[in-house]
């Protein structure tokens, strides 16, 4: 298993627990390792460097069989602030670096039949937050991205999936949780608690198992019901 973006948050968590039966490989840029003796091996990625991914992927074990595309970034900002260089370095980093991953994968034939592939998206793509148009828009495009891609390999008999996750305690959103700003989302659950990370790790060891041989090319939503929330008032 490859898990891009695996040295904090959701990425840390579905390393260490996976690892108990799998070979886990993990990507990281500028965060140090929190225990470099949890993986077997670990790799510099800058995403933002697509001039990089031929040498890292010609560097990769061959017997990968599941890729997790977790890393991100995020940015609030307000829609008449928002400058083109956030704009540019969050769509760079969360879309378009994993169109030229999975672009270089296959020139290098490392795209194999029966793999999985997984991408980290967000309920953001579902209920397009107001202070994160850059984050909203790229992360629909990972949708956009796993459909293509489920029906480009469908042939090689390869799952792709995406998993959508809403409030989840990790590094990135922990500001809103300290200031309180999280309670209006949960708020905003039919659960009302937000999700937490044994949450997603459950949904990719599905997505990974051989129970899972039907499904694919779908966005799961690991949101305690956000959107529903929303739609009840439609009406």
């Amino acid at each position: 298993i490859l898990i891009i973006g695996g040295s904090k948050g959701i990425g840390l968590h579905l390393a260490k627990n996976l690892k108990e039966n799998h070979s886990v490989y993990i990507t990281y840029n500028n965060n140090q390792l929190r225990d470099k003796n949890v993986f077997k091996k670990s790799f510099h990625l800058d995403l933002n460097d697509i001039s990089t991914f031929n040498s890292f992927i010609n560097n990769l074990d061959e017997n990968i069989d599941v890729i997790i595309f977790n890393a991100a970034i995020n940015q609030r900002s307000d829609f008449l602030k928002m400058k083109v260089n956030e704009y540019d370095n969050i769509l760079n980093i969360n879309l378009k670096s994993y169109v030229f991953f999975i672009q270089n994968l296959e020139k290098r034939k490392r795209i194999k039949k029966n793999m999985r592939l997984i991408f980290m998206s967000s309920v953001a793509s579902e209920y397009y937050g107001p202070k994160t148009l850059h984050y909203m828009l790229s992360k629909v495009g990972i949708n956009g991205l796993v459909k293509f891609l489920a029906q480009r390999y469908s042939n090689k008999n390869i799952y792709v999936n995406a998993i959508s996750p809403g409030l989840i305690l990790t590094d990135q959103t922990r500001s809103e949780f300290e200031s309180g700003a999280a309670e209006k989302l949960i708020n905003k659950t039919l659960l009302k608690k937000p999700g937490d990370l044994d949450s997603v790790l459950s949904a990719v060891e599905f997505l990974i198992s051989p129970k899972n041989n039907y499904l694919t090319g779908q966005v799961i939503s690991l949101s305690g019901g956000a959107i529903l929330w929303e739609i009840q008032f439609w009406f």
